[in-house]
């Protein structure tokens, strides 16, 4: 059975910033010696997604029917699986990365998942303005532990769960570490590092 993986998805409105605070946590966790993957959620690949150049070899051979393409040098790789029943699955695609990572031996101490935001794992929401509250209070989402606003924003003084500065990111990881925040695609331990 693959270990499992602990996970944090930050969540937010097209264009809030998403992946902005999504590379400070990836910043952060590294700055406390954890080894963090990243997820990326692509809301609109159903519509074609632009992951690779148009007419890339990998590109071309996908279209032909290879289920699998893979391209790698310089000491990276980058997989795609063109027919992937678990995309839309943040948990069960987590636990594939667990899998695949700890069979390498490079299990992550932490997946920090971009978008997702119906997924049950616990969600850090961006909220740079009022209409970004707006749109959480409204979204139904489940499993939100803290957001990322403007420090002394006085709009942000009526959430019900910690919110920090994106400069402070560093002490959401320790405080959600602490709290056990991230231990929504299957449980597991906290990171030690």
């Amino acid at each position: 059975m693959a270990e499992l993986v602990r996970a944090l998805a930050v969540v937010g409105r097209q264009g809030s910033g998403k992946t902005q605070v999504a590379a400070a946590l990836v910043r952060a966790a590294r700055r406390l010696g954890w080894r963090v993957a990243a997820l990326k959620h692509d809301g609109h690949a159903a519509d074609g997604d632009d992951w690779e150049k148009p007419a890339s070899d990998t590109r071309r051979l996908a279209a032909a029917g290879a289920c699998w393409t893979v391209v790698a040098g310089g000491g990276q790789s980058l997989w795609r699986l063109t027919d992937d029943a678990a995309a839309d699955d943040a948990v069960a695609l987590c636990q594939r990365l667990a899998s695949w990572a700890g069979s390498l031996g490079v299990m992550p101490d932490l997946v920090v998942v971009e978008g997702f935001q119906r997924s049950p794992l616990p969600k850090v929401a961006v909220l740079r303005t009022p209409t970004d509250l707006a749109w959480l209070q409204t979204a139904g989402l489940a499993r939100v532990v803290a957001g990322v606003g403007p420090a002394g924003a006085s709009w942000l003084a009526r959430v019900q769960w910690p919110v920090y500065d994106e400069d402070d990111v560093l002490r959401l990881c320790r405080d959600g570490q602490r709290a056990g925040w991230w231990s929504g695609a299957g449980g597991g331990q906290q990171p030690a590092r």
